[in-house]
């Protein structure tokens, strides 16, 4: 096997392991602990041997296993989400997407909605904008397998080989972690998809012109319109370039992209007004409840420390991406384990899906350290 980037695939590989590792010991604990060993021996004994297959994925007899196995895989994932009521789930990211849109479709106001499980839907306009459709076609799960084709589909454009491609959706189809999220309908891995796809295609668009074009910008307002946490891999990535630009540039791109971002809140916060009577959460008071003060420096400084550390390397990039994600999750948990005194991380205080924003990065590092003429300068 021939990486152009060793080191950063054996990171990225066991960051990955880790990752999937969590779910398959947070969810075989509820059977018992002899059950749990077992599972996650067996999960690291399967995780090894998927890594070594997709090694010798250069011979073209394993690419046509690897794609009989993907093709299977992903008729399951659709079969397993179909065959679940999703009202019989404790979890309610679906129904914060579904319900929302159910109330806009009947002219009310729609962050008044609340899940099934009785909260309120935190993600913001554009995000839900992006499921009507979904739910106009009756489940909006189906989008983690729009947007897992749209991730492959970038990948795809930094000349990727067969070999490669093929990697990458065994990596996700064979993810418990992944699994999960297409069981309970989560979209928070499908939101860090479309963030990872977006950032590979404006990578491309980086490389031939050497700036800050002011449309990306729009682009990344439109993405902070989704969920605030995408800020963290777009701050990495946009960084290095910005810091060397000229001062009108300095101002106008970030201008641009919270104006961006404003704008597609603004006519909700005025719809909030004309309706007072409607009871609501604010959303971005939901995804920001569980941070501190100096939670949030905390996870500043390891941004900003990524976005130092990549120096126009792509794979390396989406390495430091998604350290810069699984830091701020393991940060907040830290902070919230003092506040709250209590260190069960499997408790209903932490949620470890927030792991799963990490794995679109991680598996685009692999595949980018797997493929060495995505490297190839134009």
């Amino acid at each position: 096997m021939t990486v152009s980037h060793p080191r950063t695939l054996r990171v990225a590989a066991l960051a990955y392991m880790l990752v999937n590792l969590v779910f398959v010991l947070k969810y075989s604990l509820r059977i018992g602990v002899g059950v749990a060993v077992a599972a996650c021996c067996f999960y690291l004994l399967f995780a090894g041997l998927l890594m070594c297959f997709c090694g010798q994925m250069e011979r073209r007899s394993w690419q046509r296993v690897a794609l009989v196995v993907a093709a299977v895989s992903l008729v399951g994932l659709v079969a397993v989400q179909l065959s679940i009521d999703p009202y019989s789930l404790k979890v309610d990211r679906w129904s914060a997407l579904h319900n929302w849109t159910e109330c806009i479709l009947y002219g009310r106001y729609p962050y008044a909605a609340r899940t099934h499980l009785g909260g309120y839907g935190s993600p913001l306009p554009v995000w839900q904008l992006l499921h009507v459709p979904f739910v106009l076609l009756g489940d909006v799960g189906f989008s983690a397998f729009v947007a897992l084709l749209f991730y492959v589909w970038t990948l795809c454009r930094l000349r990727l080989s067969k070999a490669t491609v093929l990697r990458i959706l065994l990596l996700w189809c064979l993810a418990p972690a992944f699994v999960y999220e297409v069981a309970v309908r989560s979209d928070l891995a499908t939101n860090f998809l479309v963030c990872c796809g977006c950032i590979n295609l404006m990578w491309q668009c980086k490389r031939s012109t050497g700036c800050l074009p002011l449309w990306q910008a729009v682009v990344c307002g439109l993405l902070l319109s989704t969920r605030l946490s995408v800020a963290l891999p777009l701050v990495v990535f946009f960084l290095p370039l910005w810091w060397t630009t000229g001062l009108g540039r300095k101002f106008s791109f970030p201008f641009i992209a919270l104006l961006t971002l404003g704008l597609t809140c603004a006519p909700f916060l005025l719809w909030h007004e004309l309706a007072p009577g409607a009871t609501t959460i604010s959303p971005l008071a939901l995804q920001t409840a569980r941070l501190d003060f100096l939670c949030a420096a905390a996870i500043v400084v390891v941004t900003l420390i990524a976005a130092l550390g990549w120096r126009a390397d792509l794979c390396c990039y989406h390495l430091l991406a998604a350290t810069s994600l699984l830091a701020a999750v393991v940060l907040n948990f830290v902070s919230l384990s003092f506040r709250f005194d209590n260190t069960d991380w499997f408790s209903g205080l932490f949620d470890t899906t927030y792991l799963n924003m990490a794995l679109p990065f991680l598996t685009a590092a692999m595949a980018l350290a797997w493929d060495k003429t995505a490297f190839r300068k134009k």
